[in-house]
């Protein structure tokens, strides 16, 4: 009886120490999240959903590459060569038909 009564007592202690560390990990990943959410606040101090952040960051990204100038030269070189080619697609249907 006594064996059973410390086999449970020790059981029953595992199992606490078990939720001690849930409750912890739980806390933790609360942390996070709330560190994850400040950097999403907009200047006016509005939170935004993470896929707003994230629709935000890639305008950003997207208009930090246009100011860097090889990357611009190769946006521009691009353009032209696509209005070259309409051009050029212009004069064969112009002289086809």
């Amino acid at each position: 009886m006594r064996k059973l009564e410390r086999s449970t007592a020790e059981d029953i202690s595992v199992i606490s120490s078990r939720l001690d560390n849930i409750e912890i990990s739980v806390a933790d990943i609360h942390e996070e999240v709330k560190k994850l959410q400040e950097p999403l606040a907009r200047s006016d101090g509005v939170h935004q959903s993470i896929p707003d952040g994230i629709d935000n960051l890639s305008g950003h990204l997207w208009q930090m590459r246009l100011e860097i100038p090889a990357f611009k030269r190769l946006f521009e070189t691009v353009l032209w060569m696509l209005v070259l080619v309409a051009v050029l697609l212009a004069l064969v249907l112009w002289r086809i038909w």
